[in-house]
C-alpha cells in the first residue's frame, strides 16, 4: 500500500496457488460440497490492485482477478468517479464503467452434473432445462425489457456452451451507487441506468 499526504492512494494484495484438500476441511458443509462437485482439492490465486487520484476523486480497480485452477477464473476491473475521504459520503461514489470477465475451467459443468443428479434427471436433459429458462422472456413487471430478454439469451447460450462469460457496465453518465440502491427493485431500470452487455464465448 502506497500513501500520499496520509491517504492510501494504491494498493496490491496478491496470493498464488494456495492449494487446500477436501479432507483438510473442518467444516462439513464444505467438505459436503466438495463432494457434491467432484472436488478433491483445490488450487486457489488471487490479486487486486488499485489507484485513487484522491484529488480528482477518482479511483479504478484493476488486475484484479480470483481464480480455481480446478473450476476458472474471474476477472474484474472498475473505474469510480466522486470517491472522497469522508466514510459518511460513500454512497456518493459514482460507478463510471466495470467489466467482469469469467472464464469457465469446468464450474459449470460440475454444478450442472450436481443439479442434475439431485434432481434425479440426466444430465444432459437438466443443461436444456436450465438454458431454456434462461432464454424464457419474464412476465414479471418491471423485468420484461428487450435488454434482459437478450441477456436472458446469452446466458442460455452459454449454459450450453460454457467457455466465457462478460458482463460490461458503461453508463451514459456516471452513476451513483445511492441511485442503483434506489432502482434496483426494477431490472430493466437499473440495467438501462448501468448500460448492461453480457456476451458469452467472446475473445
Amino acid at each position: 500500500v502506497a500513501f500520499a499526504q496520509g491517504m492510501p492512494v494504491s494498493g496490491t494484495l496478491a496470493w498464488q496457488d494456495i492449494s487446500v484438500s477436501r479432507s483438510q476441511l473442518p467444516d462439513g458443509k464444505a467438505r459436503d460440497a466438495f463432494t457434491k462437485l467432484g472436488l478433491e482439492t483445490t488450487t486457489t490465486s488471487f490479486a487486486l490492485s488499485y489507484d485513487w487520484d484522491v484529488a480528482q476523486q477518482r479511483a479504478s480497480l484493476h488486475d484484479t482477478m480470483l481464480k480455481v485452477n480446478e473450476l476458472g477464473a474471474i476477472t474484474v476491473s472498475a473505474d469510480l468517479t466522486n470517491v472522497v475521504a469522508n466514510v459518511a459520503s460513500l454512497n456518493q461514489t459514482q460507478l463510471a464503467h466495470a467489466r467482469l470477465r469469467f472464464e469457465d475451467a469446468s464450474l459449470v459443468d460440475r454444478l450442472l452434473r450436481a443439479g442434475a443428479a439431485q434432481a434425479g434427471v440426466d444430465p444432459t436433459a437438466y443443461r436444456q432445462q436450465i438454458a431454456g429458462m434462461m432464454r424464457q422472456p419474464s412476465e414479471k413487471a418491471g423485468e420484461n425489457s428487450p435488454l434482459l430478454a437478450a441477456v436472458g439469451q446469452t446466458l442460455g447460450d452459454f449454459i450450453i456452451s460454457p467457455h466465457s462469460l462478460t458482463v460490461e457496465l458503461s453508463p451514459p453518465a456516471p452513476v451513483s451507487f445511492i441511485s442503483l440502491q434506489r432502482a434496483a427493485t426494477v431490472p430493466a431500470t437499473i440495467a438501462d441506468m448501468l448500460g448492461l452487455a453480457v456476451s458469452a464465448n467472446q475473445p
